[in-house]
Formats: C-alpha cells, sequence, structure tokens
C-alpha cells in the first residue's frame, strides 16, 4: 500500500515527490511470521530537459533519496549479502537517473 503526493512548481520546470508505501506480508513470505514488511519513504526532483526537441520523446533527469525501514527479520536476514548495508534495519540510497517518455 502507498502513495505518491507530488508538487509541479509553478513557473519553473521542477517537480517534487515524495513516495511512501508499506508492505504487509502473507505468513512465512520473507522466512519469517510478520505483520508488517518495509516501510520505505523518500524525497525525487525531476527536471525535464527541454532543450531536447519534443520529437525524440520528453526527456527528463531525476535525484532520488530513499529510506526504508525492515520491520520483519526475514528481509534483514536476506540482505545480508547486499552491501552497503547489510544486516542494517534502516537502509538508505542516493541515486539519479534519466528518463524517456515516448
Amino acid at each position: 500500500m502507498g502513495a505518491v503526493p507530488k508538487y509541479v512548481f509553478a513557473g519553473y520546470p521542477l517537480t517534487i515527490e515524495l513516495p511512501t508505501y508499506l508492505t504487509f506480508p502473507g505468513d512465512h513470505y520473507y522466512s519469517q511470521n510478520s505483520t508488517l514488511g518495509v516501510f520505505g519513504t523518500g524525497v525525487r526532483v525531476t527536471a525535464p530537459l527541454t532543450f531536447i526537441n519534443w520529437r525524440y520523446g520528453r526527456w527528463s533527469v531525476h535525484a532520488d533519496f530513499i529510506y526504508k525501514h525492515l520491520f520483519n527479520d526475514g528481509v534483514v536476514a536476506d540482505n545480508l549479502l547486499l552491501p552497503p548495508h547489510s544486516g542494517t534495519r534502516n537502509p538508505t540510497q542516493v541515486v539519479g537517473g534519466l528518463t524517456l517518455y515516448f
């Protein structure tokens, strides 16, 4: 279950999104019984690349900060082999990307 509130600045081509979600796994899905699986939230800032002609698609760049809280012990155990946040219940990520829509 989740939501993505979004704000678009008037007069400036910048969008801010706040994606947030909570997972409710089934019994034994993560090797451990738990009502809650993962809570995630973050911030995404997106700017269009308006200098690229629209005939070549709609291009944009984005930067994200992502925070997760792992409620379920099975999720924490499954992430032990995934650096750099192995074994932590509160991993964070900073990512960026390029998007193209036709």
